[in-house]
């Protein structure tokens, strides 16, 4: 009888998934494309921090992003970029929280590798938090996941003012990438 109520509290455990926390770096990028159709601006930063939590083949997490960092190439649109639309003095980072992207297996195992996962999250910009919804290729070599994520919004959805200058406009569609690297979170 003991044996077997070992065997069961064994079996139990088994199934039980624990979880790792990944520490997450990268950098973003996004691109934006105007009116008329020809105008193509892409801007990229650098500085996302955040984690990732890895329950078997579920991951969540959440990253910031700090949008002073961002470099279309030229300097006056930048300042435009960051004072005039974005107002990084009150609202200095963009957070993307991501809750259950389910994978085939867990992606903290060497040679892992899965394209175009769908997930959905929350980001939050300007002050304002919206629904997003992408896609992420994951792969892990040498204890190193990476992850390239890329996802649309609406600069309408995040109460940002009309960009516009001598009669350009940007176009209310920004695609945004994400490129991070994670490692396993050191005890301590």
């Amino acid at each position: 009888m003991k044996t077997k109520i070992f065997l069961v509290c064994l079996l139990s455990l088994s199934s039980v998934s624990f979880a790792e926390t990944l520490t997450v770096s990268g950098k973003s990028e996004f691109i934006a494309t105007g009116k008329p159709g020809f105008i193509k601006i892409d801007g990229l930063g650098s500085g996302l921090t955040g984690s990732l939590k890895v329950t078997g083949k579920l991951v969540s997490g959440e990253a910031s992003f700090p949008l002073s960092t961002l470099d279309t190439g030229v300097g006056l649109r930048d300042r435009h970029l960051k004072n005039e639309f974005l107002h990084i003095e009150k609202y200095p980072e963009a957070q993307l929280t991501v809750d259950k992207v389910a994978l085939n297996k867990s992606p903290v195992v060497d040679g892992f590798s899965q394209a175009k996962v769908p997930f959905t999250g929350i980001l939050k910009v300007h002050g304002v938090s919206h629904p997003v919804t992408g896609t992420i290729d994951v792969s892990t070599i040498g204890g190193i996941t990476t992850g390239d994520a890329q996802f649309g919004i609406k600069i309408s959805d995040f109460g940002f003012p009309k960009p516009e200058f001598l009669g350009m406009t940007v176009n209310d569609d920004v695609k945004v990438k994400v490129h991070l690297e994670a490692t396993k979170t050191k005890a301590g």
